[in-house]
């Protein structure tokens, strides 16, 4: 807990009259709060217990503010008049609630803060908040432009690669078709054997003998040049060999047409035959292996297109977030302008020129203007078709118009009232959109990723016409995205850069949403409750206030309600301190939390951060008298006033500077001060207030724990006596813990050694190794010397014996001369070293 900001309550010890009161937020005792005026009987709603036969109060305690005499003297001072109306008064902050402020968190990365905002700054919707440099993210959105046509002409090249795969597979399957009807009729002209089939193989009869000539023709020329020296022997052997298989091929085509002739048919040919168109059928049909290897190439070419399209779609997203994160950019669909009964004057669909536009709508494809008409700047090169699925020829959202930076957009319109209504956003994100009309903030945010519509009334007058103006001169900054105050974050400083995931970099707080929260005293938050019906026949809910003032530094009084009184942690670790899962009291904790809010209209008054004055009124009921605070003796949970001159036990309680009687006898009109003022009873008497003349603040450590016991709001202490007691269930336990195993381990180093003939000391820490082992080696030289010291004690120091000497059977030495080193490894004179 030491590494958190404990929020501890600070106690005033008040030593010129010796009464302790607890401040704002302080702890009471845990299990049972000890506190004063009635504190323990809230909840029961009965008074203090009463004391015995008019007994009157002791005040418990000495010290420098205690009598000699035991009893304090009363002195009867003349009371001011008692007010009917019991107020009370304390301090509170301005604050937003955590969960009603707006997160600023830059959505884009390697953005550089050039310029903030002063904290606690009031800024109208649509000013800058945090402004950035953007030239680390233009070079990151030029990169991912080149990244984004990279993976394009990757996917057209990897696409062209499939399809020519897969044509190569369709013109395999068109020639196998083709030789499959050639094989087919060729089959059929081996079974019919007609003239035409004799005459082909005459032909081809003629054709073999042809070639066998020529073959042998062209093995006489090698043989004539191998004879003239200018062919080798292989030469000649490579023509016969060309003569032989001519003249093979010549006897099977005089055996092929002499089976025509004479009407033979050639059963093998017609078997091969058969089997070609066989393989060629089965290769081509459905489900066969070309059609197999069509279907493989078919879903392969569209898995490698949709693996192009996912990394075309990561690039192209990936360079529209980068594009988005290095400006701002607002997408507008389109603009509408009606009359102030609802006329349309004006319809404005944003698109590239080439779609065209909806019935009844007019296209700006971001021309310059003409005529009073048109954009500051040229800006047709953001123009984009956009909504997929939709009609671009009849759906005014189909197309786009991304504007970056500044610009504005003009178009003529006379003088009057007229209702704006524009369409933006994408389906894409985008940063920074901002856009006014006629000086009307319309649009005003840090990232959308959808489609909207806004809409507001403006006033066009001196002939200025609609004037629509779309981002500032920042180019790129986080803006307040309504009317309020922005915190930037105190670790922001100007040249801080964001990353992908950056934590907010400011806060904007709606002033709308501003309530006061006070930290108070428990037995003073009793008093204040939300509005309703009281529950039940409870007094003090009854008197409970539920609204009531709140001053501002500038005098300014507004009207609250109250709407929380919550328990408020002493640290910031709420587990360490007070769990309300396991929590036996409710009431563990002194502090409470009370949450004013004002009316909605009167949020804006209340400076965020100011510190305010609350005063509330507590509700007038027939059964309770009010009296001034000094007119109650109160302690050890108990009350009473003077009546008849007799300190009288009362029911009441305490509220603030007033008690509240509510049963026993009537008060006289005296004041106990319980202070001993001296025997001066001359002069005047005046009504005071007794105030010490010293003050000491006692504050509570800031180690983390829990109060065991705390003495009650406005105990007399005296000095030395104790007022809050802290305890650590963590840290007592650890203690424990250690001292159970510094016994364990000694227990294991005596069970280690039981068997060792040596004697052990327990030296303390590791550094008296040094002097330890000085002492011990001079042991035998004590003893000589001085024959009254006892044989075998230990040397001196603050050393403890942990086991008893034992013989050393390499050496007759007395147990003194046992020695130990420094490491604390003992040895042995006159025998073996220790291993």
């Amino acid at each position: 807990m030491s590494r958190h900001a404990a929020l501890v309550p600070m106690l005033a010890l008040l030593v010129g009259g010796g009464l302790l009161t607890a401040a704002e937020g302080s702890s009471p005792s845990r299990g049972r709060p000890a506190s004063s005026d009635g504190a323990r009987t809230q909840g029961a709603g009965q008074g203090p217990r009463p004391s015995q036969g008019g007994e009157r109060l002791r005040a418990p305690g000495g010290g420098a503010g205690r009598h000699d005499e035991d009893e304090p003297r009363v002195v009867a001072l003349p009371s001011p008049p008692t007010a009917t109306t019991t107020v009370l008064e304390f301090a509170g902050t301005v604050e937003v609630d955590r969960r009603d402020q707006i997160e600023l968190v830059p959505a884009g990365a390697d953005l550089v803060v050039r310029w903030m905002c002063e904290p606690g700054a009031r800024l109208r919707a649509g000013e800058a908040v945090v402004a950035f440099g953007t030239s680390l993210a233009e070079e990151e959105a030029r990169r991912r432009d080149l990244d984004l046509a990279a993976a394009r002409a990757q996917q057209k090249r990897s696409l062209l690669d499939e399809d020519r795969r897969l044509e190569d597979l369709v013109d395999q399957r068109d020639l196998k078709r083709l030789a499959l009807d050639a094989a087919r009729a060729r089959l059929e002209r081996l079974k019919a054997g007609d003239a035409e089939k004799t005459a082909a193989l005459a032909s081809d009869l003629a054709a073999a003998r042809e070639r066998r000539r020529r073959g042998d023709l062209a093995l006489e020329r090698r043989r004539d040049l191998h004879r003239l020296g200018l062919a080798s022997v292989l030469d000649v052997e490579a023509a016969a060999a060309d003569a032989d298989r001519l003249a093979g091929e010549e006897a099977l085509a005089d055996l092929r047409h002499r089976r025509a002739a004479s009407g033979e048919q050639d059963a093998a040919e017609i078997a091969r035959q058969e089997l070609r168109v066989a393989e060629l059928a089965s290769e081509l049909a459905e489900g066969g292996s070309l059609d197999r290897r069509l279907s493989a190439q078919r879903a392969q070419r569209e898995g490698e297109a949709r693996k192009s399209q996912a990394a075309v779609a990561r690039a192209e997203r990936a360079a529209q977030e980068a594009t988005a994160s290095a400006a701002d950019h607002l997408p507008l669909a389109w603009l509408t302008i009606a009359a102030a009964d609802g006329t349309p004057q004006a319809r404005v669909c944003f698109r590239p020129g080439g779609l065209a536009p909806p019935a009844g709508w007019t296209v700006d494809d971001g021309a310059p203007a003409v005529a009073g008409r048109g954009w500051s700047r040229d800006l047709r090169a953001a123009a984009v078709q956009a909504g997929k699925g939709r009609d671009a020829a009849g759906d005014p959202r189909a197309g786009l118009l991304l504007v970056r930076g500044a610009a504005q957009y003009h178009h003529p319109l006379a003088d009057g009232t007229w209702t704006v209504r524009l369409g933006y956003g994408d389906d894409r994100p985008w940063q920074g959109l901002l856009a006014r009309v006629n000086g009307t903030v319309l649009v005003a945010a840090n990232e959308q990723r959808v489609r909207a519509v806004a809409e507001a009334v403006v006033t066009v007058a001196g002939g200025e016409g609609l004037r629509l103006e779309v981002g500032d001169a920042w180019g790129k900054a986080l803006r307040a995205t309504c009317d309020g105050v922005a915190r930037p974050q105190p670790w922001i400083n100007v040249g801080n850069r964001s990353g992908r995931r950056s934590y907010p970099f400011a806060y904007l707080a709606d002033q709308r949403k501003a309530q006061v929260r006070a930290v108070i005293h428990q037995d003073l938050a009793a008093w204040l409750r939300p509005p309703g019906p009281a529950e039940g026949d409870d007094l003090r809910a009854r008197l409970a206030a539920t609204t009531g003032l709140v001053t501002t530094p500038e005098g300014r009084a507004l009207p609250v309600t109250v709407v929380g009184v919550d328990p408020t942690p002493l640290a910031l670790e709420v587990g360490d301190v007070w769990n309300p899962n396991t929590s036996a009291d409710p009431l563990d904790l002194v502090g409470r939390a009370v949450v004013l809010a004002p009316a909605p209209e009167q949020a804006a008054l209340l400076p965020q951060g100011a510190r305010v004055t609350c005063r509330v009124a507590l509700a007038a009921d027939p059964a309770v008298r009010p009296l001034p605070l000094h007119r109650a003796v109160r302690g050890d949970g108990r009350a009473a006033v003077l009546s008849g001159g007799v300190l009288a036990p009362v029911t009441g309680w305490r509220a603030g500077a007033s008690f509240l009687l509510v049963d026993g006898p009537a008060p006289d009109a005296e004041a106990p001060l319980g202070l001993r003022l001296g025997d001066e009873r001359a002069g005047a008497l005046h009504a005071g207030t007794v105030v010490p003349g010293t003050a000491h603040e006692v504050s509570i450590p800031k180690s983390w724990g829990r109060i065991a016991s705390m003495a009650g709001n406005g105990t007399r202490v005296g000095e030395g006596h104790l007022i809050v007691h802290l305890y650590n269930p963590s840290l007592d336990a650890e203690r424990d813990r250690r001292e159970e195993d510094k016994v364990r381990a000694r227990q294991d180093f005596l069970r280690i050694v039981e068997n060792t003939p040596f004697r052990y000391l327990d030296c303390g820490p590791l550094r008296n190794a040094r002097t330890i082992e000085r002492m011990t080696l001079l042991s035998d030289v004590t003893a000589a010397a001085c024959p009254e010291s006892k044989a075998g004690s230990p040397p001196r120091g603050r050393v403890h014996r942990l086991t008893s000497p034992r013989a050393c059977p390499q050496a007759s030495v007395p147990p003194s001369g046992l020695t130990a080193s420094a490491t604390g490894v003992p040895s042995c004179p006159g025998g073996p070293s220790p291993p």
